[in-house]
């Protein structure tokens, strides 16, 4: 899917798929060149935006698709970021901080999903979405979310004996 044409900031009149795959990869070139691809939460702490994009028989008429959207926000911290932050504290916190040692805590935030009938109703919903996206999550401090999200990914990490630091 090329999201953007010769004027870059701009979406394309016309969309080309050549496969899933490119059309992921010109999404978030889309994203880094727009400059959409982050978003800064109000502690100050930046998120990676991504967005998928797929394609599912509309269930009204059996011969078009429908274009599914999900923007997510995702980031990781390391327990230095989380103290720095102000989420976790050495004295009160220091065995989730042992059971984080070195490693980045992967937190991602519930994705927004948008169903619609062609690509020109997916450019047009990223381009107003992303932007309101951003504007809004910069007025959010999220330590208490934040702080459930390490505790979910340290009982993740506990679970047999594994962590699974998938996102998405």
């Amino acid at each position: 899917m090329r999201l953007y044409g010769p004027d870059k900031d701009k979406l394309s009149s016309s969309l080309v798929i050549s496969s899933q795959a490119a059309a992921e990869r010109d999404i978030q070139n889309w994203l880094q060149e727009n400059q959409q691809d982050s978003a800064v939460d109000g502690d100050g702490w930046t998120w990676r935006i991504t967005v998928s994009v797929s394609q599912a028989p509309d269930p009204g008429d059996t011969r078009r698709v429908e274009w599914h959207l999900k923007i997510q926000l995702c980031t990781e911290m390391t327990a230095q970021d989380l103290i720095e932050g102000g989420i976790l504290t050495p004295d009160a916190d220091a065995r989730m901080l042992s059971l984080i040692g070195g490693e980045a805590v992967a937190m991602a935030m519930k994705p927004t999903r948008h169903k619609v009938a062609n690509e020109a109703a997916a450019r047009s919903v990223l381009g107003e979405a992303l932007p309101h996206l951003k504007r809004t999550f910069g007025s959010y401090q999220l330590h208490a979310i934040k702080r459930a999200l390490v505790h979910r990914w340290v009982d993740q990490s506990m679970a047999f004996g594994s962590r699974d630091q998938k996102i998405g």
